[in-house]
């Protein structure tokens, strides 16, 4: 009765009957429930401002979890921030996502792939009205999983997140942020059907429980509706503390005679103690040399014509010089974007008997190739990447496939960049 009524309930239908006789079985099958005597939902965060009470007390910011895993090793970074939540509008966490989670030339993910630390990197956001956590999580190499490997990761975290709060290197928030808003307007208003119903249903119930109902497709969607740059500043700034981190490391090899707490009801042994002071002081003074921030957006579509020529219900095919090419034209829905697939083919006599040693290595080699190529060119294609277009090169039983789409505007950059 205290917190699960009707009142706090959402419901969202979507089915192939009339809105008003969906709401007849909306009526018949839910005007029964009880409106239970809960009250409003509480807002944890105003609460919390009311007494100046930080997002954690003593002993749960700046500690060092360590933790055993048979899988791979694994550095999270938590940074506990003001709650976010109520300013869907200004959606400022995709200033820090986009910032931090940037691959390009010189980024921070670029630079400790290339000296061997991590293999991966990734961005979570967990909002509720008392706070916002935002997690930086490394998948690490051996390298990169040992003390001094941690170390140098997290150090030139600090180093790239100084840059930021400090907006060097052409990292200006007013025109990163702006480029921000156009993109997310044209995705909205671009938006392709959801490939499950299931999950269309599931975004909006929650889309509903979070934003006014006026709201819910935009919010839902990532719209920015207004820049504050003042506020993307206050997060800058708070993820820059060295004080404002607690770290969890899993790592193969954990000791667990070296454990000082455990979860009974995960069964794991862990060890937490504080951040060592040697390495705050470095993250305070941390060298930015060899990194670059994350640029305006760079390709931001603004021609958004959509063509009509079509080949009609096939697609049409013309042969030069021994190429097939096969055009379809406009697609079932009216958007400015384009998809472009080229086979590959190995010519018959370099391509081996399909049931031969030979030609099982050759597979392998092929997808080994594939895989290189798609780390080569995360790089040189991340900046494509953030406005809506993608590149992939795939292995085939008979050679490649390499694939290109996203909006027309600058597929020729795509193209471009990647070759």
């Amino acid at each position: 009765d205290e917190n699960y009524c009707a009142p706090r309930m959402s419901l969202v239908m979507v089915s192939n009957q009339t809105t008003s006789a969906q709401l007849e079985m909306a009526r018949r099958h839910f005007s029964a429930v009880p409106r239970g005597t809960c009250g409003p939902r509480r807002d944890f965060g105003k609460e919390r401002a009311a007494v100046a009470k930080p997002v954690f007390g003593q002993g749960h910011i700046g500690q060092f979890v360590r933790m055993g895993t048979d899988s791979t090793p694994s550095l999270w970074m938590m940074f506990p921030l003001p709650p976010t939540l109520s300013f869907y509008k200004e959606a400022p966490l995709q200033y820090l996502e986009y910032a931090l989670a940037y691959a390009g030339p010189q980024s921070l993910r670029s630079v400790l792939k290339n000296k061997g630390l991590v293999t991966g990197m990734g961005l979570q956001a967990d909002e509720t009205t008392a706070a916002t956590l935002l997690f930086v999580m490394f998948d690490l190499t051996p390298e990169g999983a040992k003390d001094e490997g941690v170390q140098q990761i997290t150090e030139r975290t600090f180093a790239e997140l100084g840059m930021l709060a400090a907006e060097q290197s052409g990292s200006d928030v007013p025109s990163v942020y702006e480029s921000l808003k156009k993109m997310n307007q044209v995705n909205f208003d671009y938006l392709e059907a959801p490939d499950s119903v299931m999950d269309a249903v599931s975004g909006l119930a929650a889309g509903v429980s979070n934003y006014p109902i006026q709201d819910v497709l935009t919010a839902s969607n990532g719209v920015i509706d207004k820049v504050d740059v003042n506020m993307v500043r206050g997060l800058l700034n708070a993820v820059a503390d060295p004080r404002n981190v607690t770290l969890a490391l899993a790592a193969p090899g954990f000791n667990a005679s070296q454990a000082n707490k455990f979860e009974q009801y995960y069964n794991i042994h862990f060890s937490q103690t504080p951040i060592p002071a040697a390495w705050t002081e470095k993250w305070a003074a941390a060298s930015a040399d060899g990194l670059r921030t994350a640029p305006a957006l760079r390709y931001v579509p603004s021609a958004t014509a959509v063509r009509n020529a079509s080949a009609g219900d096939h697609p049409k095919m013309s042969t030069h010089a021994g190429v097939e090419l096969w055009w379809q034209g406009k697609g079932g829905f009216a958007l400015p974007k384009v998809q472009l697939r080229l086979k590959l083919a190995l010519p018959k006599k370099a391509a081996p008997s399909f049931v031969s040693q030979e030609a099982a290595t050759e597979e392998a080699l092929r997808k080994l190739h594939s895989e290189l190529t798609q780390q080569v060119l995360e790089e040189a294609a991340e900046d494509m990447r953030n406005c809506g277009m993608d590149f992939s090169v795939k292995a085939a039983a008979s050679g490649y496939v390499i694939e290109a789409s996203g909006y027309d505007e600058h597929i020729s950059a795509d193209r471009k960049s990647v070759v």
